[in-house]
């Protein structure tokens, strides 16, 4: 998909947490103790990326405090910025940081498309269930095939990233 959204010109936008300690996870640090202390030892924001999907120069990374993208980032208005009315959602977890970005964004009347072969969970069952759920009432779940043929037809934006190297960070601490 990646490969297909730059071919394309295609804007692609990377989350990762920026919580560094409990006081910035708030209520988060409770539930996930183990996420917050690989947190803690500074581990980068880039470092959050598997090398095999990483940000080029273009792409956007997005630091969260919360399981939504765009829960208290500047995310919606990049979005907006770049007259985007649809988006195709892959990350972890189905039931937490999916849902949560998934929901958010159908909330600002975007059009999502939920990749199911990009998500996954903990579990199966939970996975599943929150496909289920999700395509219900938030987005359309669709293939991989449906999510390249939809890039394929999609318009293009006039440059697409060429070159591995930093990409822009929006982070709390430069907002």
């Amino acid at each position: 998909m990646i490969e297909v959204a730059r071919s394309g010109g295609i804007p692609i936008i990377y989350s990762a947490s920026a919580a560094k300690g409990a006081w910035q996870a708030g209520r988060w640090a409770e539930k996930h103790g183990r996420t917050l202390e690989a947190q803690n030892r500074q581990v980068s924001t880039k470092e959050h990326i598997p090398r095999q999907i990483a940000p080029l120069t273009g792409d956007m990374v997005i630091e969260k405090m919360k399981p939504s993208a765009f829960f208290g980032t500047p995310l919606a208005s990049h979005l907006v910025s770049l007259g985007v009315d649809t988006l195709l959602v892959t990350g972890c977890t189905t039931s937490g940081c999916a849902r949560a970005t998934v929901t958010d964004a159908f909330s600002f009347n975007f059009r999502v498309l939920l990749v199911e072969e990009g998500t996954f969970d903990r579990g199966e069952v939970s996975h599943k269930v929150n496909l289920f759920d999700l395509n219900q009432k938030y987005a359309d779940v669709v293939s991989i095939d449906i999510a390249l043929q939809y890039l394929r037809s999609a318009s293009a934006a006039p440059e697409a990233p060429t070159a591995v190297s930093e990409p822009p960070v929006y982070s709390y601490d430069s907002m």
